[in-house]
């Protein structure tokens, strides 16, 4: 006598019935599609905030390179003159290196061009920093005199008062 209760799972039998309307044949692979693309889509976020973060840095460098051009005074010494050459070289040096910098956040998803103007242009101001720095220590050729021999430069200070000798 054969078993009535037996099960055989070897062959397919739809009977020609439709599927179940929940039925996603490949679940298994659009869930880990979906989590890819959360994945990219984090991916790309955290790149766009490493690119500002990276931007907004030369913030604390400003600050303190103000803070040393303070303290080393107008007077032309090797401290100030130090001071004011790394002012201007090290501006200089990063935005040449900007786009190294810039380079590993570098994807079709991350837009890398507004940090890293934000970045030059931050740089650009550690730069006028230096300058003007060369220009109160009078290093900077400004006016007429520096470039004509025979020009007198204007006299910054007037004194008057006090008794006449005669």
């Amino acid at each position: 006598m054969a078993n009535r209760w037996k099960l055989d799972f070897g062959e397919e039998k739809g009977h020609g019935l439709p599927a179940p309307y929940s039925l996603i044949a490949n679940a298994d692979s659009l869930e880990e599609s979906c989590i890819k693309g959360k994945r990219v889509e984090a991916d790309s976020k955290l790149k766009q905030k490493k690119a500002w973060e990276i931007a907004g840095s030369p913030v604390k460098n400003l600050g303190m390179l103000a803070f040393m051009m303070w303290m080393s005074g107008n007077s032309v010494q090797i401290f100030s003159i130090g001071i004011t050459v790394t002012a201007l070289m090290q501006p200089i040096k990063a935005i040449i290196g900007s786009a190294q910098v810039f380079s590993r956040l570098a994807d079709k998803d991350v837009d890398i061009i507004m940090p890293r103007l934000a970045f030059i242009g931050l740089q650009l101001g550690g730069l006028a920093m230096g300058l003007y720095k060369l220009s109160n220590m009078g290093l900077l050729p400004t006016h007429g005199s520096d470039w004509i021999e025979g020009k007198v430069p204007e006299a910054l200070e007037f004194a008057a008062g006090g008794r006449p000798l005669s």
